[in-house]
């Protein structure tokens, strides 16, 4: 999943049988297995929770064009 980096939202996510990167690891709460996410984005407005049951969950931050 890439997002822009000004969204503003709760970010959770939770895989059974993988791994869960985010860069860049902004306020990110990994635990430690590393496979449940939470992290608070700008002001938290809105939210996005994204599961699986098995397989990686990638979270990427991007630049958005001028």
């Amino acid at each position: 999943l890439t997002l822009p980096e000004t969204v503003s939202v709760r970010l959770e996510a939770e895989t059974g049988n993988g791994r869960i990167e985010m860069q860049p690891e902004v306020n990110a709460q990994f635990n430690p297995r590393r496979t449940q996410l939470q992290a608070l984005l700008g002001d938290g407005r809105g939210s996005v929770r994204l599961r699986t049951g098995t397989g990686n969950v990638r979270i990427r931050l991007a630049r958005v064009p001028e």
